[in-house]
């Protein structure tokens, strides 16, 4: 899909599957929302690192909320945002990769 074709879907209110993304604190809640999607047979892409994004690509971008960082999606979902932080987990990191 081109620029074009982004940018005139987004103007007549239309979406795709490559601008939603689901942003999990860790990587298990990243691969249970792998396997989620996997079983409703939804096309989606799992980013590990950072070098593995794809813009463009007609799925569902699912990546920790660190991976995440500096990239933009106009629908996200994050899953298990209210039990942060994880035990264990220092509370002030957890915000600031939350922000």
């Amino acid at each position: 899909m081109t620029d074009f074709d982004c940018s005139k879907r987004r103007r007549i209110g239309m979406t795709s599957l490559w601008d939603k993304a689901v942003l999990c604190a860790d990587r298990k809640t990243m691969d249970l929302c792998a396997s989620a999607l996997t079983q409703r047979k939804l096309p989606h892409r799992v980013r590990k690192k950072s070098g593995e994004y794809r813009p463009g690509a007609d799925a569902i971008q699912v990546m920790t909320m660190k991976v995440s960082k500096g990239l933009e999606f106009p629908v996200v979902a994050l899953p298990g945002v209210g039990h942060m932080p994880a035990p264990r987990e220092d509370e002030k990191e957890a915000a600031r990769v939350f922000m």
